[in-house]
């Protein structure tokens, strides 16, 4: 499925002066291509091509020409059959791969390739001679291209100018499509419901890794992928965020602060938990910044300026004095878990409807712990839709 607005794909590629995007991580390559490969997520490593030992590549070519065939590229064998299930829009595969085995004689995937490239940068340069464009002025995403790729690149095609592109995928990005905000709502509300069930299961004595056990295994039932839960338990919560095997006192305050993802999309929602009686202290705190996200929320609606909306909550902040912990109050989400639009001081965006947001505000308790309220919510026509709310209270549960 193309899930981008190829329009304004288009516009960004003649803005840029580009002829064509050739991105080449999952991040925007697989976004292009609605594609995401599960071996790179495996303890292979992030990004890493595991038997030709160097960084993940998955090339898309997007011409700017809509007359002219996409492409993209495929590593022979496991990303063949990812591929086939998930159904790739891009019909024009071009497939690479050392030390493969033959395809099994009833595979559903059809007779094996023939044309096997050695490497994806063989491929794209085949794909971009076909198309007459081996001389264009092609946009790569340079804060991840390797120096080992881009002279592959080079040599592939000598005759080519390379233009840094990042930051126009940002921008592409930004506004989400229907499916887009399909998946992200259907991987938040998976994700308040592991984190509702971990609450509920929080007793003195469990640990880190009983609510990440929890956690993931809720997630699984929802259909979504588990990818990461920062448990921060009292005071050492400020400094320690990663699950451990430290047990739950009593008395104590722990935040949460969970994702998953569902077809390439992330979730990001953070509660904070009382085990006993709050402290008035953290009862007084809380909701001091509960009133900032109030405020920040409140604000939130097409046509205003992020800036502004950020000064709202760093306001409200001042007035309980309190440390505003983060450099921001929201940022997007969506194949990135930390996306643009961030809402922060000297940020240039204006909200559109079919962003989405975590609304995220946090700051420390000195010798109790963190408090970091989160929850998701999508920008509408009209203002915005809550697509969480499980982060605004304080839980408490008993000792």
């Amino acid at each position: 499925m193309i899930l981008f607005d190829y329009d304004k794909a288009v516009h960004l590629m003649r803005r840029s002066g580009v002829d064509l995007l050739l991105p080449h991580t999952l991040l925007n390559a697989g976004y292009l291509a609605d594609h995401w490969y599960h071996l790179v997520n495996t303890t292979v490593g992030p990004y890493t091509t595991f038997d030709v030992d160097e960084s993940y590549q998955l090339l898309v070519g997007l011409p700017r020409d809509r007359g002219v065939e996409p492409f993209i590229t495929c590593r022979r064998g496991a990303e063949e059959g990812e591929m086939y299930v998930w159904d790739v829009w891009i019909k024009d595969k071009r497939i690479w791969g050392p030390n493969v085995l033959p395809r099994s004689g009833n595979s559903p995937l059809g007779p094996p390739a023939t044309n096997l490239y050695p490497d994806p940068y063989q491929a794209v340069a085949a794909a971009l001679h076909e198309r007459k464009l081996d001389a264009a002025v092609i946009g790569v995403e340079q804060s991840f291209l390797s120096v080992n790729m881009f002279e592959k690149l080079r040599r592939a095609l000598p005759r080519a100018e390379f233009r840094d592109v990042s930051a126009l995928f940002l921008e592409l990005r930004a506004v989400k499509s229907e499916e887009e905000i399909r998946r992200l709502r259907r991987v938040a509300q998976a994700t308040q419901g592991a984190l509702s069930a971990a609450i509920q299961s929080l007793r003195p004595g469990t640990t880190g890794l009983d609510l990440e056990r929890v956690l993931g295994a809720e997630h699984y039932r929802a259909g979504v992928r588990h990818e990461w839960c920062h448990t921060q338990m009292g005071p050492s919560g400020i400094d320690i965020t990663a699950p451990n095997p430290g047990e739950v006192r009593a008395g104590e305050m722990i935040r949460l602060d969970v994702g998953a993802s569902y077809r390439g999309y992330q979730s990001d929602l953070s509660p904070v938990i009382a085990v006993g009686e709050p402290s008035p202290q953290l009862c007084k705190v809380h909701a001091g910044v509960r009133r900032a996200m109030d405020a920040v929320l409140d604000a939130l609606r097409p046509g205003a300026a992020a800036v502004d909306v950020y000064d709202i909550g760093d306001r409200i902040f001042k007035e309980e004095k309190l440390e505003n912990y983060l450099l921001y109050v929201a940022h997007g989400v969506g194949r990135n878990v930390h996306e643009e639009p961030v809402v922060a001081p000297g940020s240039k965006w204006t909200l559109e409807p079919g962003m989405v947001l975590a609304v995220e505000l946090v700051t420390v308790l000195p010798h109790q712990g963190m408090i970091g309220l989160e929850d998701e919510v999508l920008i509408t026509r009209d203002g915005h839709e809550d697509l969480t709310t499980i982060g605004r209270e304080l839980h408490t549960l008993p000792a």
